[in-house]
């Protein structure tokens, strides 16, 4: 299913100060060297086609999964936990060493 407006959606979300970001094979920066703990909305594509060229360009950075072997990409809901469970870690890691790390932009409180 084809969500109209995403593109719209990500330039108004970057708009409030969140990165938008790709999950992508083809991304250029690999998900273990990207800083999780900034705000951000993640981005991903179904199964089959991943994302949608206009959504794609729509993303300020795209990150991937490098894999090895013959498999060129896992499955989307493995590819997105494994993302989820990094921006976890780096937040609490960021949290424990007294930097803001809630992922939250600077212009919204919460309310």
């Amino acid at each position: 299913m084809r969500i109209p407006g995403a593109a719209t959606a990500l330039r108004a979300l970057r708009a409030h100060g969140y990165w938008t970001v790709g999950l992508t094979p083809r991304g250029s920066v690999p998900w273990y060297e990207f800083d999780w703990t900034q705000p951000i909305v993640l981005v991903v594509g179904s199964e089959g086609r991943g994302l949608a060229a206009g959504v794609s360009k729509e993303c300020e950075v795209l990150v991937s999964l490098p894999q090895l072997g013959s498999v060129r990409s896992l499955n989307v809901s493995v590819a997105t936990g494994i993302v989820l469970y990094e921006t976890v870690r780096q937040r609490g890691l960021a949290a424990r060493a007294g930097r803001p790390a809630d992922g939250a932009p600077e212009d919204v409180d919460g309310s």
